[in-house]
């Protein structure tokens, strides 16, 4: 969000490249919880004896065709993500193209170059609104994995 608010205000490359990483982050999520559901579905049920129908196995291939596409989109975004961190650090989205243009501005879009090290209160309140977000969602996981242990006796 922080790329997509600060100017150029829209999808320009660098908030594309970071909207599409989460999209397959949240995909390969996905893949990954079909696969559990799927495999906790084909086993059979606790006491009586296994009977394998069609149905199970059809299952069973699911969730492991589930877990190796998710597994698959996790490589291509982690790889992804590695290419836009280099690009970033090197300079690629400082380009004018990158620097100017947005995607999503319709059919007729206003090229307005903007200075790339701007200083001004609105991107630093959207950096700090980024990093508080950053931080707190992380303190809520750790907190929550606090709150789920057992007590220690």
């Amino acid at each position: 969000m922080i790329h997509y608010i600060a100017p150029p205000v829209g999808l320009g490359c660098r908030a594309l490249s970071f909207m599409l990483y989460g999209a397959a982050g949240t995909l390969s999520f996905l893949f990954f919880l079909a696969s559990s559901i799927l495999a906790h579905m084909s086993r059979p049920l606790q006491g009586r004896r296994p009977a394998y129908s069609r149905l199970h196995a059809c299952q069973n291939a699911g969730a492991i065709i589930c877990r190796w596409l998710g597994k698959c989109v996790a490589m291509v975004s982690a790889t992804g993500i590695l290419l836009v961190c280099f690009f970033q650090i090197t300079g690629a989205f400082d380009s004018c193209f990158c620097s100017s243009i947005t995607f999503d501005k319709g059919e007729h879009p206003v090229v307005v170059l903007t200075i790339n090290y701007v200083v001004g209160s609105s991107i630093l309140r959207i950096w700090i609104g980024g990093l508080a977000f950053a931080f707190s969602t992380a303190f809520l996981f750790g907190f929550s994995m606090y709150l789920g242990r057992p007590p220690s006796r």
